[in-house]
């Protein structure tokens, strides 16, 4: 079945050249960036035969077709995105499953702020959000991912990669780095887990390579973009996290401190409250990892 012959199946479907923000419809990918949208109330049951039939054989060639994989992976166009502020959601099916359209369904639904999806291949899918707001919750993803595991009968594993706010010039390289990563890591332990971008970079440290400080180095000057904030972290670090004590220390207001906090966590997603995030950065500001 080609793709001319899988569309005319769908007669009412209707065919996009972005991602279509919706939540009652699925969306799968096409060829030549384009998207064709089905209402998931009338699929018929030869309809969901050839959803699965065609996309079980076509999905990794469809690759190069997509313009976020042209932008991330290739790096030969260029993506017209408004927002300043992107993350990266990976996701990895184990045991080569691919991704049914009701798995799909249900992470679109997740995230409302669903930029695009992209396939890296026919088990690991990306999900591009826009964080201008600040949307994600770690740990509602999870109980999603667990969920879906049980009722799917799939295991998977998820990285909810770093907020990478004014950097589109750097943003495949900065893709690359955590897809890479990811992979690795997926590898080596082979188990359902929902992980956080400073868990993911905190355990590739023991083989620091130029990936790593490429990073690291790029955390470093967003850290010292923001006033103070250098020693807010080595103090706080200092002091276990304890806000009152490292106000005391730094000879701030307490409210003055939480401020610093909660917009560094808007422009990044990293909780400077959270020893792993808070870890990550004291060890991004250590002159001797460098």
């Amino acid at each position: 079945m080609n793709e001319q012959e899988f569309i005319s199946l769908f007669p009412e479907a209707e065919i996009h050249q972005q991602f279509p923000k919706t939540k009652s419809s699925i969306v799968l990918p096409l060829s030549l960036g384009r998207w064709i949208e089905l209402d998931n109330k009338c699929i018929t049951f030869i309809q969901q035969q050839a959803i699965r039939t065609y996309y079980d054989k076509e999905t990794t060639s469809h690759l190069e077709h997509q313009p976020w994989y042209r932008y991330l992976i290739l790096e030969k166009d260029f993506v017209q995105f408004e927002c300043t502020k992107i993350q990266f959601i990976h996701i990895h099916l184990y045991q080569g499953k691919t991704f049914q359209k009701d798995i799909l369904g249900i992470f679109q639904a997740f995230f409302p702020n669903l930029l695009a999806q992209c396939y890296m291949s026919d088990s690991n899918l990306i999900f591009i959000l826009d964080q201008t707001v600040l949307t994600i919750d770690q740990e509602a993803l999870s109980d999603i991912t667990a969920t879906i595991e049980i009722d799917f009968g799939v295991k998977m594993a998820v990285l909810v990669g770093q907020i990478w706010e004014s950097a589109k010039s750097l943003l495949p390289k900065l893709f690359q780095i955590e897809h890479k990563l990811f992979y690795q890591w997926v590898k080596e332990y082979e188990r359902s887990t929902c992980l956080l971008f400073s868990q993911l970079v905190l355990w590739g440290q023991r083989n620091a390579q130029g990936d790593i400080l490429f990073l690291t180095t790029y955390l470093k000057q967003i850290i010292q973009n923001h006033e103070q904030l250098s020693d807010v972290i080595k103090m706080l670090w200092h002091e276990g996290a304890v806000l009152t004590k490292t106000a005391q220390n730094l000879y701030m207001h307490r409210n003055t401190l939480q401020y610093k906090l909660d917009r560094f966590y808007e422009q990044t997603g990293l909780s400077l409250k959270r020893m792993d995030d808070l870890a990550l950065c004291y060890f991004v500001l250590m002159d001797s990892a460098f």
